[in-house]
């Protein structure tokens, strides 16, 4: 049965809003930035940088999500545990990590910037939200 307003069977996924080359390039650019800025690691709060970014679109924009963003490599992206599968649906990451509601997402957010040796790094954060 299709759910409302979304015109999806059962089964069917969001997908992509752009192509991965277009999130790439997205991501290069910003990249290229960082490091004529020195800035080793960018942690993005806002889910409209997220979504520009990444892809990652849900109608729960006040929960909790992170992108980190490292000047070499791939993104990383925090979510609450309940909406991992829709990150997985609408982004083409390859690390995507859930918190469950009691975790604390700063807790994860550590654990992962440690897992890429980034607490001793520069580290920026956007300010938009």
């Amino acid at each position: 049965m299709p759910v409302r307003g979304l015109n999806m069977g059962q089964g069917e996924t969001f997908g992509l809003a752009f192509s991965n080359e277009e999130y790439l390039r997205r991501v290069n650019a910003t990249q290229e930035i960082m490091s004529a800025r020195n800035i080793d690691i960018l942690l993005l709060f806002s889910p409209i940088n997220t979504c520009y970014l990444s892809g990652f679109n849900t109608v729960g924009l006040l929960n909790y999500q992170c992108l980190i963003l490292p000047v070499e490599g791939s993104p990383i992206l925090i979510v609450r545990a309940l909406e991992k599968q829709v990150a997985q649906s609408t982004t083409s990451l390859d690390q995507i990590l859930g918190f469950e509601d009691h975790e604390p997402p700063e807790m994860v957010i550590k654990g992962a910037l440690k897992q890429i040796g980034g607490l001793e790094k520069q580290i920026a954060a956007d300010q938009t939200n």
